[in-house]
């Protein structure tokens, strides 16, 4: 059994520099990160370890989180209803009031020529139409202009 393995008294021989090898370091690093209102269930019980009912606390401050960001929403959704139904019944309004203020003008027109007062009243009947017809056409054009097109 000695045969096989050479002995020898005389100290290893030194590496040139260029053969040495450079020390290496090796670093390890660990990372852990949740997402979410809760902690994972091994940190929820380390805070529990840590202080006595701290889990049901984070889970009721998670709890009462969600129900108002939903109290939120809902506010956000019902105002924007009523929004919408304002702006439609001012419009039903508007609507109303220019078939009124037609009628009247054509009414008044009429009158004025079955007695004798042609131009005026086909002055006042004409520019009664002419008059909300040009105010629909401004505003409808008008409303194309106030709202910024949709970016892409």
């Amino acid at each position: 059994m000695s045969d096989l393995i050479p002995t020898s008294s005389a100290a290893p021989a030194r590496q040139p520099a260029a053969v040495r090898r450079p020390k290496q370091v090796v670093t390890t690093s660990f990372s852990e990160s949740f997402a979410g209102p809760l902690p994972p269930p091994s940190l929820l019980s380390g805070y529990e370890d840590a202080c006595a009912g701290a889990a049901d606390r984070i889970i009721r401050v998670a709890e009462q989180e969600a129900e108002h960001r939903r109290a939120l929403e809902t506010a956000i959704v019902k105002s924007g209803i009523a929004e919408i139904e304002k702006q439609f019944n001012e419009s039903k309004r508007g609507q109303i009031c220019a078939v009124v203020i037609t009628l009247v003008a054509i009414a008044a027109g009429t009158y004025l020529a079955m007695n004798g007062h042609e131009l005026s009243g086909g002055l006042i009947g004409v520019g009664g139409i002419g008059g909300i017809v040009t105010t629909f056409i401004i505003g409808r054009s008008g409303s194309r202009i106030d709202h910024p097109p949709p970016a892409a």
